[in-house]
């Protein structure tokens, strides 16, 4: 029988794709599974569509509300499913048929909690691309704090919810919820969940397909791009709250991850030339191991400085 897997889909008017994205889930090769679709209030016909779905399988769940954004929709999800593991899924996405029994393999062998892995980015011609190589020595469970320092320090930081397919138990016992009215809402999501994780598998394996052809997404939507950056401020404000009772030199990545999260706020925003105020010396304050230090001190003598820097560098 294996886990069951809740497999939450928010929807805000992605007809489009919403049919690929359910089906996606229906041709899993492992059957233990429910579907919750839940509208936030689509002007499309969206819904219709959820409930066709669910008319004809009782494996689904349609559900419906009033238009609140991603975080709430997401939060809606988790007050209503019944599995032992969340998949949370895009409307605009799709997973590979073989993801699911992937999953449950991992968390049958390891009894893991959370169980991370990769995607492809699907381009407007419908090309698959691997978005970043697998994490190197991650053969074996390890901590949530050791994966998210492995992650940052190899530059292979995946903050999107999606990507972690997370126990039930571990949300309900840390009241897990995404902030509401954030963009980047993740970016705070993630570090919380893996710093309660206790044991985290890295499966090495493509499953996710974000695509990256829907122009209506917030996160490339360039009339976003201020609220955007300025949101990320406040999320690295956010954590460094969370994690300020957390001295330990094995949290160490979790405060230079707020140094990070701050200072490309100020660079993909441009916030210096909107004349947004900027604490230069914030991020200095929370770096700490060699490299992020250096990149602290360059941003305190000089934020603008350091954008061009980073802009050069990409």
């Amino acid at each position: 029988m294996g886990v069951k897997f809740s497999v939450v889909i928010p929807i805000y008017n992605a007809s489009a794709y919403l049919r690929e994205c359910v089906d996606s889930v229906l041709r899993q090769t492992y059957d233990n599974y429910e579907i919750i679709l839940v509208n936030d209030g689509s002007t499309d016909d969206s819904f219709e569509i959820c409930k066709e779905y669910a008319a004809a399988n009782r494996s689904i769940h349609a559900y419906t509300k009033e238009n609140e954004g991603l975080s709430a929709t997401r939060n809606y999800g988790l007050s209503v499913c019944q599995g032992d593991y969340i998949v949370f899924l895009d409307s605009d996405d799709y997973i590979e048929s073989e993801s699911l029994q992937k999953f449950n393999a991992a968390i049958e062998k390891t009894g893991a909690d959370i169980v991370a892995s990769y995607a492809y980015h699907i381009d407007t011609d419908g090309g698959q691309h691997k978005s970043r190589p697998f994490l190197l020595n991650a053969e074996f469970p390890m901590s949530g704090t050791e994966f998210f320092k492995k992650s940052l320090y190899q530059n292979n930081m995946r903050a999107c919810a999606p990507f972690y397919i997370t126990s039930k138990k571990l949300i309900d016992k840390y009241n897990m919820q995404f902030q509401s009215g954030l963009y980047h809402e993740d970016e705070l999501w993630t570090p919380k969940l893996l710093f309660y994780a206790e044991k985290v598998v890295d499966l090495s394996f493509y499953f996710y397909n974000y695509r990256l052809s829907n122009t209506q997404s917030i996160t490339r939507d360039p009339s976003k791009k201020m609220k955007r950056a300025l949101d990320r401020m406040q999320i690295a404000c956010e954590l460094c709250d969370f994690f300020s009772p957390y001295t330990q030199k094995k949290y160490d990545c979790f405060q230079d991850n707020i140094a990070a999260q701050y200072m490309y706020a100020v660079y993909d925003g441009n916030l210096i030339n909107a004349g947004q105020k900027v604490d230069r010396f914030f991020p200095l304050k929370h770096a700490k191991t060699k490299n992020y230090i250096v990149k602290g001190l360059i941003f305190a003598a000089s934020p603008r400085l350091a954008c061009k820097l980073r802009a050069y560098k990409k």
